[in-house]
């Protein structure tokens, strides 16, 4: 009687574990659904929060794609989000956002039916933004979609957001780094250098991105507007400007990017500022060409006597040299060195930029050498150039005989 007793009980037991878990797992029940229909526009969008899942079907619209609005109202204001939407099979989806004023801002869309959609980082600055979510073709009223939207905590926060314009870019100074995603595709990134005094600063800017990442940066001499666009064109890459130097005034730093295809790695990069420190190479005191010098105007001052180490990059780059003779010279000698894969050309002005000397062609990884004797005194330019297409280093020195 007992073991039948036992039996019956345990029965009765596991009748109701197995009802209850079946109303614990069910999360697709009516009241946790958030597409209320009719929301396909976005004059009726339906106002849900971060606080729980977005559920929604990809109804029956004549197979031609649903698309369901909502108005997703921020439990926390200028905190990044991470959002994502879990994927339907059978269904291409995509993502559109809009600014709480119907303003489309940007979609995500990774292509190919039975893709999940992910935005590694949305910066609210308001407190509602409206997302249009979409099956391109198709439907699907068997399995939802499902999309979360998670607040990164403190330690998660990588950029300030939003830092999408020159107004808004992100102070960092020499010495320091950030990091920072490319997110979402079309997403770019502002960064300021600001120096406050007379005296020159030499830096480098150094960006190391992740695999899925093609990076790319422009920098913008905010004095002279001058710009130099960098792209070595290679996923995981490492974006290098060896040689910049300022005195009292502002660069801008522009960082956009290329995500691979199916990549779903985090698009994440880290940006360097590194600060050149004088040092003696053999006893010599070591002196860098101070970009932006592509016109005579933002001439680099050379010292008689003394080496500068340059850089041709990017591209068609230019660079001018600046010294003066103060007094009748015997002769003036203008060599360049150090000079691999270099194919260069020096040319020799006057204060009025009439020319006085040009060097002859060497060939690549030759020198170049200017020598003149019996020279005025007065101010003189130095343009050197060369036909390359990489980074490439080389070194300048000058030498006045009196």
């Amino acid at each position: 009687m007992r073991v039948n007793f036992f039996i019956i009980s345990f029965f009765i037991y596991c009748i109701l574990i197995g009802c209850t878990r079946k109303i614990d797992i069910n999360p697709f029940n009516s009241k946790n659904i958030s597409d209320i229909e009719n929301n396909d526009s976005i004059r009726n969008p339906v106002d849900v929060t971060t606080q729980m899942p977005l559920i929604g079907f990809f109804n029956d619209k004549n197979d031609v794609g649903d698309k369901d609005y909502y108005r997703i109202l921020f439990s926390v204001r200028y905190t990044p989000y991470e959002i994502l939407q879990t994927a339907v099979p059978g269904i291409d989806s995509k993502i559109t956002f809009y600014s709480s004023s119907n303003k489309m801002l940007f979609s995500i869309d990774r292509g190919g039916k039975g893709e999940p959609e992910k935005l590694w980082e949305y910066f609210p600055t308001s407190d509602s933004i409206i997302i249009c979510v979409e099956s391109k073709t198709g439907f699907n009223e068997k399995v939802p979609y499902v999309i979360n939207l998670t607040p990164k905590i403190e330690n998660d926060i990588i950029e300030i957001e939003p830092n999408n314009n020159e107004e808004d870019a992100i102070l960092i100074k020499p010495g320091e780094e950030k990091r920072g995603l490319i997110s979402p595709k079309s997403d770019v990134d502002f960064y300021k250098i600001t120096f406050g005094d007379e005296s020159f600063y030499d830096f480098s800017v150094k960006i190391i991105s992740q695999a899925s990442l093609d990076v790319n940066c422009t920098l913008i001499n905010m004095e002279s507007k001058v710009e130099k666009y960098i792209n070595e064109y290679s996923w995981g890459n490492i974006e290098y400007y060896p040689f910049l130097s300022n005195k009292k005034g502002d660069y801008l730093i522009k960082i956009k990017g290329i995500i691979k295809s199916g990549s779903f790695q985090n698009p994440e990069y880290t940006l360097i500022i590194e600060e050149k420190l004088k040092r003696n190479i053999g006893g010599d005191e070591v002196h860098y060409e101070r970009e932006f010098n592509d016109n005579s105007d933002m001439a680099t001052e050379i010292i008689d006597g003394t080496s500068i180490i340059g850089v041709f990059y990017p591209e068609k780059d230019v660079d001018w040299f600046k010294f003066d003779i103060i007094r009748r010279a015997i002769s003036l000698n203008i060599s360049l060195s150090r000079i691999k894969g270099l194919n260069p050309n020096i040319e020799l002005y006057d204060k009025d930029f009439n020319i006085i000397e040009i060097s002859d062609k060497n060939g690549i990884d030759e020198g170049e050498e200017l020598i003149i004797n019996k020279v005025k005194r007065g101010k003189y330019y130095i343009k050197i150039t060369s036909e390359n297409k990489s980074l490439l280093i080389y070194k300048l020195f000058l030498n006045i005989r009196y």
